[in-house]
């Protein structure tokens, strides 16, 4: 019991960064490896589809923004 004591007394003095610590931690490690994708998916897909969603329901034109119209773009 006492030499478990001591060891934890230890490794609060002169233990390893905090920071060190955080990246040797593999779930940590597989998020920040995971976010530059992510951020590219969002930007090159998630934003091209909102706007194509956006623009389908605006009367839109070159040059001059659009108002909403709902489903009149799709009359027959």
């Amino acid at each position: 019991m006492l030499a478990a004591r001591s060891e934890r007394i230890d490794r609060g003095r002169g233990g390893v960064h905090w920071l060190a610590r955080l990246f040797d931690y593999k779930p940590f490690l597989i998020v920040m490896c995971l976010l530059p994708a992510v951020g590219l998916l969002v930007v090159f897909l998630t934003y091209p589809l909102g706007l194509g969603i956006w623009l389908a329901f605006t009367d839109a034109r070159i040059g001059r923004d659009g108002e909403f119209v709902g489903l009149l773009n799709y009359e027959l």
